[in-house]
């Protein structure tokens, strides 16, 4: 009976240490969310929106199939600035409005 005594004392102070990590856990995971929230609720300039578009085009660029041929980015930039450039004069000579 003892030893059941003693096993049963044993479970009890497991599972109290196991709730009170339970709550560390949970107090830590409310702070990182009010973190997040804080940060994404946050007001972002223009200046630092522009520079985050700035990087994510030149991760992309990177990667892109541009990069594999040696292309650099000014060049792509300039075939799309003129394949609209032509397209707006053909649109112009067919007397269609732009």
């Amino acid at each position: 009976m003892a030893k059941l005594h003693d096993l049963l004392n044993q479970l009890n102070t497991a599972a109290h240490e196991l709730k009170n990590q339970v709550v560390t856990i949970d107090c830590k995971i409310l702070e990182c969310q009010k973190q997040r929230n804080t940060l994404t609720s946050a007001p972002v300039s223009k200046a630092d929106f522009l520079d985050y578009l700035k990087s994510d085009i030149h991760k992309k660029y990177e990667k892109s199939y541009f990069l594999k041929w040696g292309i650099q980015l000014n060049t792509v930039t300039m075939i799309a600035t003129d394949e609209l450039a032509r397209q707006y004069r053909v649109k112009k000579a067919l007397c269609c409005e732009v």
